[in-house]
């Protein structure tokens, strides 16, 4: 079933507390719909093989706060909700899909004994915080088209074969969001499919050698269009003065 896709307004974001990020049986869905508002454009989505794959998740065995259900669930979110970019940076849209339509899934994968609020609000300028613009921001930067400029570039089995495998590692995910280069989604791509082994050392150092790589290439585009390259050659780098 298809439904217009809303965000809170500020008073509804307003009412995600710490009381109803510990218990959101404590506001009904219904208050958070009278305090929400259409984005802008009218985007229409289907949500439903979200639900699924959420019953899924729980059909087989997997249980609560585990994270292995995010790269099951992942895929099928950014497949439906299909918005551009600038609509995605809209931080109450994920406001109400995490206390309304996606709440059962926030509930069932963040333990309400940590820092769930921001599960909830997330946090300004962090992509890794709200529960929901977390999983569609992995999928976004890792998804590779059959039809896209960078599918002759990266070997992968399927299209979201490396949003599974950055969710699966979150370290690995969580550096690449908590730093700038995740603008440039050629450089992530190539960085989860070159990284995707590497014990977690690795992993914490590999966001400023990027970087300070970027700082210095002289042709701007060229990463761009050789992203495998340029990845495999920081991590050859940082392999070499081990």
């Amino acid at each position: 079933m298809m439904t217009t896709l809303h965000r809170l307004t500020t008073q509804g974001t307003a009412e995600l507390t710490e009381e109803f990020a510990k218990d959101p049986n404590s506001v009904s869905k219904g208050t958070f719909e009278d305090l929400s508002e259409p984005i802008s454009g009218d985007y229409d989505v289907d949500l439903e093989p979200v639900f699924e794959a959420i019953q899924a998740v729980k059909d087989d065995g997997i249980e609560e706060f585990n994270n292995e259900m995010d790269s099951k669930i992942a895929p099928v979110l950014h497949e439906q909700l299909s918005i551009p970019r600038r609509v995605a940076t809209d931080t109450r849209m994920w406001h109400r899909l995490a206390a309304v339509e996606l709440r059962e899934y926030v509930k069932y994968r963040w333990d309400p004994d940590g820092a769930i609020l921001e599960k909830y609000r997330g946090r300004a300028g962090d992509l890794d915080s709200n529960a929901i613009a977390r999983l569609w921001w992995i999928a976004e930067l890792t998804h590779v088209p059959p039809d896209s400029d960078l599918a002759p570039l990266i070997d992968v089995e399927d299209e979201y074969e490396l949003t599974r495998v950055a969710l699966d590692y979150r370290y690995l995910s969580n550096r690449i969001l908590d730093n700038r280069f995740h603008k440039a989604k050629p450089i992530v791509v190539a960085t989860v499919d070159e990284f995707r082994d590497s014990p977690s050392e690795v992993v914490n150092d590999m966001p400023d050698r990027i970087k300070t790589a970027l700082s210095l290439m002289p042709a701007e585009g060229w990463v761009e269009d050789n992203p495998g390259t340029f990845v495999s050659n920081v991590k050859d780098r940082m392999e070499s003065e081990d």
